[in-house]
């Protein structure tokens, strides 16, 4: 049984939870608004396929990295458009520095990220000279470098563990969010995403450069935080995949 069920989470950290919820709220109040918007019509726009050469790059942001695309002009790849993902869309991009300008250019990423349509409009901005060292590859992450638990006494009912590559007894710890369909660091609030789960093709990726939260000792038979560890005789035992029920 689940400390939520318990309603031991609720007495102990409601403050917590209550942020949880009103985070979970306020997207989907945004969603909402941004549909009513016209937000499901975006793919909908008129179209034109193009054979420029286009990356889909990442940019530092202030929490996170960023996804980009850039729409190369000319074959050398000196200058480029900049294209910055819709947060709801994430197949479509549209130009910041026509933004910028307020006129709305639009592009469309199909069939895995191989055929770029473009919005049937011109650009009202300057094209940019391209820096390759502006941009950043996403890290990525394959196992035995990390580990997923099942099952686990935690409110996502999922625990992710990235080891020390120096020491594997060491790891950062991320929790399951279900709303954003992402893990997180439990210090930090580091997003961490999973891809093709439970194949040979598994892995994982970090949406940032550099993870500066310390190491903690790997011990996931003991609980994953200060409550899982008082309350371990209230909650069940975290169970790898091949061994849940």
């Amino acid at each position: 049984m689940m400390m939520k069920d318990d309603k031991i989470f609720h007495l102990i950290f409601p403050y917590e939870e209550e942020q949880t919820r009103k985070q979970s709220d306020n997207q989907n109040d945004l969603l909402t608004a941004a549909e009513k918007i016209g937000v499901r019509n975006l793919s909908s726009k008129k179209y034109v396929k193009n054979f420029c050469e286009f990356e889909i790059v990442n940019v530092n942001g202030k929490n996170k990295l960023l996804k980009r695309l850039l729409l190369f002009t000319s074959s050398d790849k000196q200058f480029c458009y900049e294209y910055s993902q819709h947060p709801y869309k994430p197949n479509i991009f549209h130009c910041i520095e026509c933004r910028k300008k307020k006129t709305s250019i639009l592009a469309r990423i199909d069939q895995n990220n191989e055929i770029l349509h473009l919005q049937d409009k011109e650009h009202v901005c300057e094209k940019l000279q391209y820096s390759a060292d502006k941009y950043f590859d996403l890290q990525i992450i394959r196992k035995p470098n990390y580990e997923i638990l099942h099952n686990c006494n935690t409110k996502g009912g999922k625990v992710l563990f990235i080891f020390n590559q120096k020491d594997k007894s060491q790891c950062h710890e991320f929790r399951w969010r279900n709303y954003s369909k992402f893990f997180f660091c439990v210090k930090c609030n580091l997003n961490i995403k999973i891809y093709n789960e439970s194949t040979e093709n598994e892995y994982i990726e970090m949406f940032k450069l550099k993870h500066e939260c310390e190491f903690r000792p790997y011990n996931p038979e003991k609980g994953t935080s200060r409550y899982d560890v008082i309350f371990w005789q209230h909650a069940n035992e975290c169970r790898r995949p091949s061994e849940a029920l």
